[in-house]
C-alpha cells in the first residue's frame, strides 16, 4: 500500500497542486503562533509543495523540509531556493542526529499516509528522536469519527451558500458509509481508502487512539485543536485534529 501512497503524490499534477497551495490552516495558524519561535531549528516533514515554509522559515536559525515525493521536494527547491529541502522518510531519519531541531512538524495529516501501525509508531519513534527533549512535535490526523462535513461558508454570496451546502451534504453521505463501513468509526481508528487525488490509503484516529500511540512511542498529547480551530464543532463535523507532542516525563 506504501507504492499507493507515493505514487500518487509522486503524479506531476498533485505536485502541481501543493506547489500551488498557499497560506495556513486553521489550527495551523493557531498552533504555530503558539510554538514557533524566532531562532528555532524546525524540521518539516512531509512539506509537499512547500505551503507551510514561509511560515516557519521565516524566523528560524535552520529550517529543513522533507518528503518522501522526489517531485516535491523538486518542487520546494524551485519555489524557494534559499532554504532547504530534502528526500526523507519519516520512519527512517538516519541521516538526522539525535536531539537536532527544537520543534518537529509532520502537518496536514501526513502521517496517515504511513500505511501501517508499525510505521507509524516508528515515525513518531524518529520524530521524538530527531526532537530535542524540551522541544515539541506537531502533527495531524484525519478523524475516524466523522460522519458530516460543514461547508466553508466564509465569503459566500447566496447562491455559493446554497450550493457548498448542498455538495457538503453529498460528501457527508460518503464520508458516514466509508467509516461506517470500514468500521474505523466504531474502532476509532483505521484505513480508509481515500479518492482524493485518484487515490489514497489513509489512516484515521482519534483522540484516544493517538495518545495511545504517542505513549508507545514514548510521547505525550501537550494540547489538540479541531480542524476549524479556534472554533469548536461536534466531533462528528471535525475532519481532523492537530496534536502537540513531547517527550515523556519531560
Amino acid at each position: 500500500m506504501a507504492d499507493v501512497n507515493i505514487q500518487t503524490y509522486s503524479k506531476d499534477d498533485v505536485v502541481t497542486h501543493y506547489e500551488r497551495a498557499e497560506g495556513l490552516m486553521p489550527p495551523e495558524r493557531v498552533l504555530f503562533a503558539k510554538y514557533v519561535k524566532p531562532g528555532m531549528e524546525i524540521l518539516d516533514i512531509g512539506v509537499g509543495g512547500g505551503r507551510t515554509t514561509p511560515f516557519l522559515a521565516k524566523d528560524a536559525k535552520r529550517y529543513l523540509g522533507l518528503d518522501y515525493a522526489q517531485g516535491m521536494v523538486d518542487a520546494c527547491k524551485r519555489r524557494f531556493p534559499e532554504h532547504d529541502f530534502a528526500w526523507g522518510d519519516a520512519t527512517n531519519l538516519s541521516d538526522i542526529g539525535d536531539e537536532s531541531f527544537d520543534l518537529t512538524i509532520f502537518s496536514f495529516n501526513g502521517l496517515d499516509s504511513i500505511p501501517s501501525d508499525e510505521g507509524r509508531i516508528q515515525a513518531l519513534k524518529e520524530m521524538r528522536r530527531v526532537t530535542r527533549a524540551d522541544g515539541r512535535i506537531i502533527i495531524s490526523s484525519h478523524n475516524a469519527r466523522q460522519l458530516i462535513l460543514l461547508p466553508n461558508l466564509e465569503g459566500a454570496s447566496i447562491v455559493q451558500t446554497g450550493w457548498r451546502t448542498l455538495r457538503a451534504a453529498w460528501k457527508s453521505l460518503s464520508i458516514a458509509r466509508r467509516n461506517l463501513a470500514t468500521g474505523v468509526f466504531g474502532k476509532g481508528h483505521g484505513y480508509i481508502a481515500d479518492p482524493v487525488h485518484g487515490g489514497l490509503f489513509n489512516h484515521s484516529s482519534t483522540p484516544e487512539s493517538i495518545a495511545r500511540d504517542a505513549v508507545t512511542a514514548g510521547l505525550d498529547v501537550v494540547e489538540s485543536v479541531g480542524a476549524f480551530a479556534p472554533r469548536r464543532v461536534p466531533r462528528i463535523c471535525n475532519n481532523w485534529e492537530t496534536y502537540v507532542l513531547k517527550r515523556s516525563g519531560a
